[in-house]
């Protein structure tokens, strides 16, 4: 076998995949339990996640020649940006349950636009509307599906 120079961003996308296919698995174990109706949508979101993450960890490993680019030379940024992607989608399942869905969505997501480079305060302040308000209108209104709800209004 040929020794392959493997980089920072191939290591960074490698446990990136790896995370991707456990969380879901642990998610799935649960999803499991929901009832009939309720489990369909999360399952195979679930299952898909866990085909394209196992898809992407095996491309990656079987790739002949990794790509050195300018990233892999400032190492710790890819994986410093791994790690905050997956610390902001835990702070927000936290911020969820201690402040509510709505409001918890409206903050996390010009943090993660602004994160990866968005700057344009208009532009995000439409998405966050945009955003938060199809989801209230599809599931509270049209669908009548209750988030958890803000400690403002318990």
């Amino acid at each position: 076998m040929e020794n392959r120079p493997f980089g920072n961003r191939f290591w960074a996308e490698v446990i990136f995949a790896a995370f991707i296919v456990l969380g879901s698995a642990a998610l799935l174990v649960k999803a499991l339990d929901f009832p009939t109706v309720s489990a369909f949508l999360p399952i195979a979101m679930l299952v898909f996640l866990i085909l394209f993450g196992s898809i992407l960890a095996v491309t990656l490993v079987l790739q002949k020649e990794i790509p050195q680019t300018d990233a892999d030379s400032a190492a710790p940024v890819g994986v410093l940006r791994v790690a905050a992607a997956f610390g902001s989608m835990v702070a927000y399942i936290v911020a969820v349950h201690f402040i509510g869905f709505y409001i918890s969505t409206i903050m996390m997501v010009p943090v993660v636009a602004m994160a990866f480079g968005y700057r344009n305060l208009l532009g995000l302040t439409l998405a966050t509307a945009i955003f938060a308000g199809g989801i209230y209108l599809i599931f509270s209104v049209m669908m009548g599906q209750q988030f958890p709800e803000s400690f403002f209004l318990r």
